[in-house]
């Protein structure tokens, strides 16, 4: 498998839903909320992260989004999986790896489109496991301490 093949996935699971691909980017614009995925190489040039984030709209744009974070688990034994399927060196089946990889993606689409405001984002935040960076301006947009 190489990344054109993950791409491949990648638009089988985000393209029917609304996003648009452009490059390494899935966006679905809203009327209030932005959502993007990005496909990140890692060092090797043969692993990769999917990073996924909201933008506000109407809210100014300091950083690339508002909120970005990365398909993770805080149980260890997920994160190794996931991090061994998005190595495409690693010894798995590719029939195999795209079975996973979609699930991953399609639990993904389902968290990430039932953000439609910053309300949305601000109870998917407070309630999602995997705790995150958020900047101080939109902490203060969201009301969140």
């Amino acid at each position: 498998m190489n990344k054109e093949d993950l791409k491949i996935i990648i638009n089988s699971v985000f393209l029917p839903v609304g996003y648009k691909q452009k490059n390494n980017n899935w966006v679905k614009n809203t009327c209030a909320i932005n959502k993007i995925i990005h496909l990140q190489t890692g060092y090797t040039g043969m692993d990769y992260y999917i990073n996924y984030g909201f933008v506000i709209v109407g809210l100014p744009l300091l950083e690339k989004m508002h909120l970005e974070r990365r398909v993770a688990s805080n149980n260890k034994k997920v994160q190794k999986r996931i991090t061994e399927l998005l190595d495409l060196e690693s010894p798995i089946d590719d029939d195999l790896r795209e079975k996973e990889l979609n699930e991953i993606l399609k639990a993904l689409v389902s968290k990430i489109d039932k953000v439609e405001s910053a309300e949305d984002l601000k109870i998917q935040i407070l309630e999602d496991e995997v705790e995150c960076l958020l900047p101080r301006y939109v902490a203060d947009y969201l009301r969140i301490d």
